[in-house]
């Protein structure tokens, strides 16, 4: 890790801006909803093609399975253009 940001913000939309703003990767430990609305968009911005990153769950004790049953249901019915495990 070469500099660590504090992503305070305003609001959530403020904070997970600067969450995004010139990131490596995005890693998700188990959380609240907050969480999710900050994957879900990371998912989204690489889905689309507006960021080129890893998206890692640290997915503890099966936090994660339901979200990764989740995208892969939504592959299968063609609803997402990349597999889950491009992300």
């Amino acid at each position: 890790v070469s500099e660590m940001l504090l992503a305070g913000g305003a609001n959530l939309a403020e904070r997970k801006r600067l969450l995004m703003q010139g990131c490596d990767a995005l890693i998700a430990l188990p959380g609240g909803v907050g969480t999710f609305d900050e994957l879900w968009e990371g998912v989204a911005e690489v889905s689309l093609g507006f960021k080129d990153i890893p998206i890692v769950c640290l997915n503890v004790n099966g936090y994660y399975d339901s979200f990764q049953l989740m995208l892969e249901r939504s592959f299968a019915d063609k609803i997402i253009y990349k597999p889950p495990n491009e992300y």
